[in-house]
């Protein structure tokens, strides 16, 4: 792969530049995907603004036939202009260089194909067609490159180098006139414009003196394409034989239907509009005047030819023009003159010479005085123009309007328009060009270079020029748009022939577009020679209509006769479904069939509707008929081809086709017991579907959700383990598992705690590590629990229930009652002096437990010992505070000043500990004979499962947990010392982390899932229980591979359905509703985490009562939301419930799938899916591989051209399939019409699953700290269809697509123009995106707009390839072929990673970085209006706009349209309507007043934003912190 300066891949043998005449890259026409800004500026982003494009071209099957007849045998096609005449010509050279590779494989010479052009323009415009329909490369030749490489040896490199040559017919002549080149060495020559054959044209010539004088055996294929075989005054009949004699071919056409003539040929009938001549009889230009004058004067023939030039633009189109024509002239000679004066050669001037130049400049002079103004007068304009004006100004209010005006002349067309670019009425609406050829004399005439056509055609198709003025060059082949209006300014036998006429009513090509002829009035000739060209195109059409190659394109269904009728009302021609009495016949079976093919989602290159075709034959002496129906390629083989019985007619035999093909598609369960087709029923179903009563069920219950966001209160499943009873019975003896805690802080070796803590029953899982934060420094914590169980006494129980009181109650906002049964208990432990770590398997945890201490601490007389804060050492001790709410502080130091000195409090507003004390009213009872001691607050950091928990207070705290002073007086010692205290403050993060711990232990039981406990926690932590982890980013990960798992299920349990119907199914099987119906079976709500370890709601988990209360354990069920007047439960670890919606519900289900994947790779997530969702999911993926053999697969052999392309793809890819025909299959578009393979969709539905999950594996595993939404960006901006499209052609693989539409290789073609010239200006900027870059990694932002007007710049610099107009099939070609390896692998996800290390993960290195890729504006959207505007009744929809063959994304608040973005798919017009509407809130923040009233509504009922956001997914408002981040 290609790099620029900064190591960026920049562009591969896959795209090739598209080169002007002067060899510089250049293309075509830039269809550079608009902006938001620029659709809001140019209005486009309303739904119909495409609606007025026309038409858009299918490919026909006509065409097929023509390419299969033309592999027989040499052709010439005649073919209106837009029926599609280049793609047969493009798909014979690629069967012909497959045909000819084949051949050098057994030793043949090297023959190359030809693709001759009448002109100039047409070589560069058929070259950049074609070099990127070919494998090989195309050669483009005229005159002007073939000024030095004309030789034997020149031409034995293009031969090597080539696989096409296009070229002008005379370069050709002459390279086989002088032997430079061989007909051996040519196996196919195309003629395009084949009627120009004749006389001594070099068409002609060519396959006279070498074509007929080659041996047969030698002779190449001959194609020739024409709108007309007419090209003289010929009658038709000689014309079409000598033009089949010239090229050794026979003419074939089609016969189109009426409405096949309206969409595509271009036929619109001529209409005359007559303007006065006479009235321009006495027009008089003192400019012409003038010259004449100066004429009669001097002998000079440049004045002559003057003169005639000016009379000739003067009676067309006024004297303004008139004018300007002869000055202008003038000014060319006097130029040409001055240069002569300069030449050696032209030295010994003669007098005659100088007295003419002499006359000229003083001529100069006074037309200079003449001059007309710069804008002309109505009186300086003839009524001709004056008539084209006027029907002009039909159009004045038509924003799509585009037009052409042909005229003879080139300077005509120059004249005209700058008179129209002047003109006040015309050059407000009309954006005119002139569109001329080249002059083959270089005096007088303004010549045009081909790069000034390409630049002009250019502006034309880009709507930055909307009339063209041209000659007879936009007549033949160029590449122009369907216009709306075409005008013929010029008239008469001279100025058009039939081909002239034929060509330029053929670019009138729009719905309702008009072709008009000027003609002058009372003009017998113009009018006569109109009706002759008619006459003579009607004659040539019936002559060739004629001839036996005729080509039908479409079979027309008639209605059918009264002897019909018995036939159509017989039992073998009705079809009765049993269960609902719905029937079918002769009658309504094509009905059926056409209704069920519209529904058919296609894109805008395949034609969605039935092919019918019919042969016949005879049974004795009765002709009989036999119909086939072939259905869209979309539709599995299988399907797509039926044939019907014999019947006595054609139209019997057509609506018996249709009608087998309805029990074929009702027997397929495509149509319903209705016969309506099910596409977007309810009951398209898997194997483990419900049916019936539960399907309605589920679907009425799935309708009232409509995928909102409800909410549930779900009792929360509280740990067996944990529960059981201290003494169970009354007369049961106490027994206890001793725990102990490993702490390792940094840089320290590991220490157990001074505190460990008992339960009734051993921990499941020991040893239990986790992570602890506390002072915002992770400590690693392993807890252990003991195998041994140990008896307590009456007395000890009870002691260490008062123990654990003490201890536990400093750090809790609330009073604990030591009555309360807990099921953990803290107590102190007799470590060795040395300490490190205890090996809990090997001692007696009885002997362990320091009962002294408890004993000691539960003797502890507070007050007998208050004479010790007044003398002695206080660093030991913990003080309670009577005047501080009885808070606990560490004692540090006594200090000498008394409570009404300064003392340095951390609080700078505290000067004294007198002031401390706010709640004594009364000073005066403050003695001031004792000294302070300075002590800290007992830690209020309580929450050390997180480090962003403690980051987030960690600024008020500073102040608060700061040093202050304490007076003795109202102090009181606490029975627990420092240094058990300090360790105590832990142990609220423990019990919570174990109860939860145990909790998804029991979990991980139950569905025996293969994942570890801590993953398991984590994927069952809610973002509101504020852990280190919460599930967002395993949800991610589970969401990829569930999407993957489902699709790969539909994939090999439905062989036969669709890429429709399954999308259908697998969005059905992974919505939310589905997902928390199968979470809810499982009992998951009762696990989640959703509780916050806070200071004031946690509590200790309280055990069983044993044998004072049984207690049953409540199922889990949900019930009602609290009343608007209800006190809001409080989700604490004490509580037994909580609230959760249900895509919190759904969200844990895709996090466990994610964390068994994460731990245990595919097979694992496989067997979580099948634990928990349905068991006939696989938990091995390759068991599918057998349901995908029973599938028959093509038999016999592939087509050349495929076996060349599988072929170079696998060389391209350097991946060898085992089965060649999935590669086939995956490079088979839905346009082409083979019945021996199947269209990629499928497989591209199977190929974008696996690539969005390992894209997001890849991103999960390389980013571990990105929060889930950049993670989501990172995966998007690698696997949308424009980053799979500059891959894939950078590879090359759309050369081997193979498809069946001309308009999609234009497309491609115009694609892979624009990305290479996008590719080199990428490479040009490296220098100045290397500051953008720099500025990104440094993330020194003045405001966050800055940051995302850069991050926006950044993104567009980088990702070169995202606003260019994607053709889709490219992209899907790429996925098509990862689903066809997957598929070849046994369904094996690392066959597919190694695949794509080599072909897309460089560009993912390179280009999808997090400060590069910026936030989806959706989700920028989807934030503001959820965490600013507090409204959850908004919705973004997106229909398809079938006549514009465009996506509709639609916004809604509050059930009213807000606004409309059409796009060419679904995520594009959701993105460009996100764009446009977050532009819109950056240049007005009121920009939804009056829209939304929710957050007012929500604080007049005292909801406040916290209350409102808890239980949304937070993944949708995670911070922005690793947004800019260099990872």
């Amino acid at each position: 792969m290609a790099a620029d300066s900064s190591g960026f891949p920049i562009i591969t043998s896959g795209l090739k530049p598209t080169q002007d005449v002067d060899g510089s890259s250049t293309t075509r026409i830039r269809r550079m995907r608009p902006t938001a800004r620029q659709l809001k500026d140019s209005g486009k982003y309303e739904p119909n603004a495409e609606a007025n494009k026309g038409p858009r071209e299918t490919s026909r099957n006509y065409q097929l036939d023509i390419f299969n007849r033309a592999k027989e045998r040499n052709v010439i096609v005649v073919m209106d202009t837009g029926t599609g005449k280049t793609l047969p010509a493009a798909l014979l050279i690629k069967h012909m260089l497959a045909t000819e590779e084949e051949r050098r494989k057994s030793g043949a010479v090297k023959r190359i194909a030809l693709f001759l052009v009448p002109t100039v323009p047409l070589v560069w415009q058929q070259k950049d067609y074609l070099m990127h329909q070919i494998e090989e490369n195309v050669a483009p030749l005229c005159g002007r490159t073939m000024q030095s490489e004309d030789s034997k040896s020149a031409w034995e490199k293009r031969i090597r180098e080539n696989g096409v040559v296009c070229a002008t017919a005379e370069v050709i002549k002459q390279a086989l006139q002088h032997a430079f080149l061989t007909m051996e060495q040519i196996c196919l020559i195309v003629f395009d414009e084949a009627h120009h054959a004749l006389g001594d044209h070099p068409y002609a010539l060519l396959m006279n003196e070498h074509y007929k004088f080659a041996e047969k055996c030698h002779r190449p294929k001959i194609l020739g394409l024409t709108a007309s075989p007419v090209a003289s005054n010929n009658e038709a009949l000689v014309a079409i034989e000598n033009l089949e004699k010239t090229l050794d071919c026979k003419a074939i056409t089609i016969v189109l239907s009426d409405e096949e003539t309206k969409r595509f040929a271009a036929r619109a009938k001529p209409e005359r509009v007559k303007y006065n001549g006479n009235r321009d009889a006495d027009l008089k230009s003192p400019v012409l005047d003038k010259l004449e004058e100066y004429a009669a004067r001097m002998s000079d023939d440049h004045l002559q030819k003057a003169i005639k030039d000016g009379r000739h633009i003067m009676r067309e189109l006024g004297t303004w023009a008139c004018a300007r024509t002869i000055i202008s002239g003038l000014d060319y000679i006097q130029i040409k003159s001055d240069r002569s004066v300069l030449n050696p050669v032209a030295w010994n001037l003669s007098e005659q010479h100088v007295k003419s130049d002499r006359g000229r400049k003083m001529l100069m002079q006074e037309l200079q005085a003449l001059r007309p103004g710069e804008v002309p007068k109505p009186e300086e304009i003839s009524e001709k123009v004056h008539k084209l004006i006027a029907i002009l100004e039909d159009y004045r209010n038509d924003p799509t309007f585009s037009a052409i005006v042909f005229v003879q002349r080139r300077e005509t067309a120059e004249r005209l328009t700058n008179l129209l670019q002047q003109w006040p009425q015309t050059n407000s609406y009309l954006r005119v060009g002139a569109l001329r050829g080249e002059s083959k004399s270089k005096e007088f005439e303004t010549t045009s270079r081909f790069t000034e056509q390409s630049r002009i055609l250019r502006e034309f198709r880009t709507h930055n020029l909307n009339l063209l003025v041209a000659t007879k060059v936009a007549e033949e082949g160029i590449d122009v748009p369907m216009c709306k209006l075409v005008v013929r300014f010029d008239m008469g036998k001279y100025s058009m022939n039939l081909v002239n006429f034929i060509q330029c009513r053929g670019r009138a090509r729009a719905i309702n577009s008009r072709f008009i002829v000027l003609l002058e009035d009372d003009n017998w000739e113009h009018s006569s020679h109109l009706r002759l060209l008619q006459q003579r195109e009607t004659e040539a059409r019936e002559q060739i209509l004629k001839q036996e190659n005729v080509v039908p394109t479409t079979e027309t269904i008639t209605e059918l006769t009264a002897d019909d009728s018995d036939t159509v009302r017989a039992p073998p021609y009705t079809y009765t479904v049993e269960a609902s009495n719905a029937r079918a016949s002769l009658t309504s079976a094509v009905a059926i069939v056409n209704h069920f093919c519209s529904l058919l989602e296609v894109d805008l290159y395949t034609r969605g509707r039935p092919e019918y075709a019919c042969d016949a034959g005879m049974v004795g002496n009765e002709r009989t008929y036999t119909a086939s129906v072939t259905l869209p390629n979309v539709l599995p083989i299988d399907l797509r081809f039926v044939t019907g019985p014999t019947m006595r007619s054609k139209t019997l035999a057509f609506r018996a086709a249709a009608l087998e093909t309805v029990k074929m598609l009702h027997a397929r369960k495509y149509l319903d017991n209705h016969l309506r087709p099910i596409f977007n029923e309810k009951n398209l179903s898997s194997t483990f579907t419900p049916d019936g009563a539960d399907m309605e069920r589920l679907h009425r219950d799935l309708m009232s959700l409509r995928s909102k966001n409800k909410k549930g209160v779900w009792e929360i499943m509280m740990p067996e383990i944990l529960l059981k009873p201290w003494r169970a019975t009354e007369f049961a003896v106490i027994t206890a598992h001793l725990n102990i805690v490993d702490v390792t802080a940094p840089n320290h070796a590991p220490a157990t705690s001074a505190l460990g803590f008992l339960t009734v029953a051993r921990l499941p899982v020991t040893p239990l590590d986790f992570q602890l934060w506390p002072n915002l420094v992770e400590n690693k914590a392993c807890l252990r629990s003991s195998p041994k169980v140990f008896e307590l006494t009456e007395k000890q129980y009870n002691a260490t229930r008062k123990y654990s009181h003490l201890v536990l109650a400093p750090m809790l906002k609330e009073k604990i009652f030591p009555v309360a049964e807990y099921a953990m208990l803290l107590v102190p432990l007799k470590l060795p002096a040395d300490g490190g770590v205890v090996n809990i398997d090997t001692v007696d945890p009885s002997m362990l437990i320091d009962w002294e201490a408890i004993c000691s601490c539960l003797e502890f007389v507070p007050m007998a010992n208050r004479k010790n804060l007044y003398s002695g050492d206080v660093t030991d001790m913990v003080i309670q505070d009577s005047r501080q709410f009885k808070r606990k502080f560490f004692a540090l130091e006594r200090v000498e000043q008394n409570p009404f000195e300064d003392v340095p409090f951390a609080d700078p507003k505290v000067k004294c500990a007198a002031d401390f004390y706010k709640g004594v009213k009364h000073k005066e009872i403050i003695r001031k004979d004792q000294k302070v001691i300075r002590a800290r607050l007992v830690t209020r950091k309580f929450n050390m499962l997180a480090s962003h928990s403690i980051a987030e207070v960690e600024a008020v705290d500073s102040l608060r947990d700061g040093d202050v002073f304490l007076i003795p007086q109202f102090c009181t010692p606490y029975p627990v010392g420092q240094k058990l205290m300090h360790a105590s403050v832990i142990f609220p993060s423990i019990f919570y982390y174990t109860e939860v711990a145990c909790r998804a232990a029991e979990l991980r039981e139950k569905l025996d899932l293969p994942v570890t406990l801590p993953k398991l926690v984590e994927a069952l932590a809610a973002p509101s229980a504020v852990m280190q982890s919460s599930y967002e980013r395993l949800e991610t990960l589970g969401d990829a591979f569930l999407k993957i798992a489902i699709t790969l299920h539909l994939y090999a349990l439905h062989p036969h359905r669709h890429e429709g119907v399954m999308t259908m199914m697998s969005h059905r099987l992974q919505s939310n509703w589905a997902l928390f119906q199968q979470a809810l079976q499982r009992g998951l709500p009762g696990y989640m985490v959703t509780a916050k370890l806070t200071r004031s709601l946690w509590r200790p988990m309280l055990s069983s009562v044993g044998w004072e209360q049984t207690s049953d354990r409540v199922p889990v069920t949900a019930t009602a939301a609290p009343a608007p007047g209800e006190k809001k439960a409080e989700p604490s670890a004490v509580s037994t419930r909580h609230q959760l919606s249900t895509k919190q519900i759904a969200d844990v289900f895709e996090s466990i799938v994610g964390a068994c994947l994460d731990d245990n790779g595919v097979r694992g997530a496989a067997k979580a899916l099948n634990r928990m969702y349905h068991e006939t999911f696989r938990s091995n993926w390759s068991d599918y591989i057998l349901t995908v053999e029973d599938v028959p697969r093509p038999q016999g052999e592939m087509r050349v051209e495929k076996r060349m392309a599988v072929q170079r793809v696998q060389e391209i890819t350097k991946y060898q399939f085992r089965d060649p025909w999935l590669l086939a299959e995956a490079l088979t578009h839905p346009s082409c019409p083979d019945l021996s393979t199947q269209s990629y969709q499928r497989l591209e539905f199977l190929g974008d699953a696996i690539l969005g999950m390992l894209a997001v594996r890849y991103f999960f595993e390389k980013y571990p700290d990105l929060p889930p939404g950049r993670l989501t960006d990172l995966k998007d901006s690698a696997v949308n269809n424009n980053f799979l499209a500059c891959v894939a052609a950078n590879l090359g693989l759309h050369v081997y697509i193979d498809k069946f539409s001309a308009p999609m290789d234009q497309d491609i073609a115009d694609y892979c123009s624009e990305l290479y010239t996008e590719a080199r200006r990428h490479e040009e900027s490296a220098a100045e995106r290397e500051v953008l870059l720099e500025k990104c990694r440094m993330g020194s932002f003045e405001s966050k707009a800055e940051r995302n007007a850069l991050q926006r710049q950044v993104e567009s610099e980088m990702q070169y390839w995202m606003n260019l107009e994607t053709p889709k099939a490219v992209s899907d070609v790429f996925e098509a072929i990862v689903g066809a390896v997957f598929v070849d692998n046994d369904f094996s996800e690392e066959a597919v990673w190694k695949f794509m290390q080599p072909t897309w993960l460089p560009w993912v290195e390179k280009y999808c970085l997090p400060h590069i890729v910026g936030r989806h504006p959706y989700r920028e959207l989807a934030v503001y209006m959820r965490a600013k505007l507090q409204c959850d009744s908004w919705r973004m929809t997106c229909n398809h706009d079938t006549d514009g063959g465009s996506y509709i994304a639609i916004m809604f608040v509050h059930d009213k349209l807000m606004k409309t973005c059409a796009g060419p798919s679904r995520k594009s017009a959701r993105r460009l309507l996100s764009e446009l509407l977050m532009e819109a809130l950056e240049e007005d923040a009121e920009y939804f007043k009056g829209m939304c009233d929710c957050a007012t509504a929500k604080q007049e009922k005292g909801q406040n934003k916290g209350e409102w956001l808890e239980g949304y997914d937070g993944g949708s408002l995670e911070t922005d912190v690793a947004t800019m981040e260099v990872c």
